[in-house]
């Protein structure tokens, strides 16, 4: 595992707990490990690079380390900066499902991006996603 799957790994840790512990939390995150030392370290990195990002604190209590969130999940926001094209391609893709079913509500503007419109291109994957999966099932 690299530095970047463990710290999507963390991301996804924190979104439902408040502090994560080497020694009584590294199971939990990894299910499976095919070399430990390794993966600990990876998953090292990645905590003190959320801590550089000021997502978590580290402290030691009893010679334990503990890594906190500096404030609750929900509250974190990032900015992101996206180029014309790829503006362009994420309006186009929202806007061509909205004229699909025939609604207009979540149209989007390329020359102004906000977050609804990336939460409605994660739910048009997530649609598609459960139209795959169900046609697979029904041996389409």
């Amino acid at each position: 595992m690299n530095v970047s799957e463990a710290s999507i790994k963390l991301f996804t840790w924190y979104s439902e707990h408040d502090s994560f512990e080497m020694e009584k939390n590294f199971l939990e995150v990894m299910l499976v490990s095919d070399g430990e030392a390794q993966d600990k370290a990876a998953i090292n990195c990645a905590l003190k690079d959320l801590e550089e990002g000021n997502l978590i604190q580290s402290s030691k209590i009893d010679e334990r380390e503990i890594w906190t969130l500096q404030k609750p999940f929900s509250s974190f926001s990032q900015t992101v900066e996206i180029s014309a094209d790829l503006a362009l391609a994420l309006s186009e893709a929202i806007n061509e499902f909205c004229e699909a079913i025939e609604d207009k509500t979540d149209l989007c503007v390329p020359t102004s991006i906000i977050p609804k419109d990336i939460q409605n291109l994660v739910f048009l994957y997530r649609h598609l996603q459960e139209k795959l999966v169900s046609e697979e099932k029904e041996g389409i």
